[in-house]
């Protein structure tokens, strides 16, 4: 499935916003791995180009947030929540 074949959000507004509101939450505020792995799709991907960093879906993204590397040790400061 290319980008132009994936389904419309189903999320308001609203919906959305909150979304995102919980996923900064949990990525900077209270720094828990599980609860921004929550907000993402499976396959979420990121790549943090500064460090080369990041991953595709939500195994390698936890590893990448709880494994000791650049990206865990500056700021912010890494992860309080790590199975």
């Amino acid at each position: 499935m290319t980008w132009l074949e994936t389904p419309k959000a189903t999320l308001s507004r609203q919906e959305l916003e909150r979304l995102w509101e919980e996923h900064l939450k949990g990525e900077f505020e209270t720094k828990d791995v599980e609860a921004t792995l929550a907000t993402m799709v499976d396959d979420a991907q990121v790549n943090h180009m500064p460090v080369n960093t990041g991953g595709r879906g939500k195994d390698a993204l936890r590893a990448t947030r709880c494994e000791p590397s650049i990206a865990t040790t500056s700021f912010p400061p890494g992860p309080t929540t790590c199975r």
